[in-house]
């Protein structure tokens, strides 16, 4: 049920009205009711555009994030290879150990995203517990 309200104009802004109302082929009563209620629904719009945006850049963070770590190891293991000291068994074993996780970790991502992406959703998901429900603090 709608309530009727009254206001002012001046007579350009009501000679505007009523042309865009002709041009749609509704009343001027009906479009003022469109643009109100548009109006209004773009504030809820863009309050859920700013949680998705939210959400994609802590997505984009612990991407990020895999790629620091894998970025630490590939640096390492240059340092490693200019170091003094030899090269043991165990460093190098720890060191392609390093690696191989870091690559599991950061294609497993990407293998996900890129899953979201052809099934027409966001590509980076929802990340558990690092962002706050409404309400909480």
């Amino acid at each position: 049920m709608s309530i009727p309200v009254s206001v002012r104009l001046s007579k350009e802004i009501r000679n505007r009205l009523d042309f865009e109302a002709a041009q749609k082929g509704i009343t001027v009563s009906r479009l003022l009711t469109e643009i109100i209620n548009r109006h209004f629904q773009g504030s809820d719009n863009v309050a859920e555009r700013v949680n998705r945006i939210l959400e994609e850049s802590l997505q984009v963070e612990g991407l990020l994030t895999v790629m620091m770590f894998w970025q630490q190891e590939v640096f390492a293991t240059l340092l490693g290879r200019t170091d003094e000291s030899p090269l043991t068994r165990e460093r190098l074993a720890e060191a392609v150990e390093k690696k191989s996780r870091a690559a599991t970790a950061l294609q497993s991502m990407l293998d996900e995203a890129a899953k979201r992406t052809m099934e027409g959703g966001n590509a980076w998901g929802k990340v558990p517990g690092e962002k706050d429900s409404p309400g909480e603090s």
